[in-house]
């Protein structure tokens, strides 16, 4: 386990490179929830840290394959195992983030620091909670998975959110 000193120091040395963070730190000020950017827990750090949450905003497809997918459960039993609860956001053209999407990660945030359930949970969401995945620290497997894909409508020929 890394020394206080050098948690610090990967906490100061990181820069927050998303306009999706920034954002929502400010969004989410204006809430009355202080963030820290770039949180240090552990070996890993997270978007912004709203203790007891460390909170992810995954601005890209590219979250869902490659190395960061692979390393994605790791990480994420690492935090949840330290105490810690995963607010995720997947930010994109059909997932914004609007007010909503604030207003869900401060009411969560502001529910897990008045009653956090026994074990450590994540929370995968799009579209502002319209649509979510959950689980916990005793799960066999840790998803990022959406619960619904789109398929064309035929009767219109427009593309539409059905469940997986």
């Amino acid at each position: 386990f890394p020394s206080h000193d050098s948690v610090w120091t990967r906490q100061q040395l990181a820069v927050v490179k998303s306009a999706y963070e920034i954002r929502l730190r400010e969004m989410l000020t204006i809430r009355g929830i202080e963030t820290i950017p770039q949180m240090a827990i552990g070996p890993y750090n997270c978007d912004l840290g709203a203790a007891p949450v460390a909170v992810e905003i995954f601005g890209g497809a590219w979250h869902r394959y490659g190395e960061h997918r692979r390393i994605i459960e790791k990480r994420f039993r690492y935090i949840l195992n330290t105490g810690w609860f995963i607010l995720v956001f997947f930010i994109d053209r059909t997932s914004p983030l609007d007010e909503a999407t604030a207003d869900y990660a401060a009411a969560y945030i502001q529910s897990i620091r008045s009653n956090p359930p026994a074990r450590g949970e994540y929370r995968v969401v799009w579209r502002a909670g319209q649509f979510s995945i959950s689980g916990s620290v005793d799960d066999d497997q840790i998803s990022i998975e959406p619960p619904f894909t789109y398929r064309r409508n035929p009767a219109n020929g427009q593309y539409e959110t059905i469940p997986r």
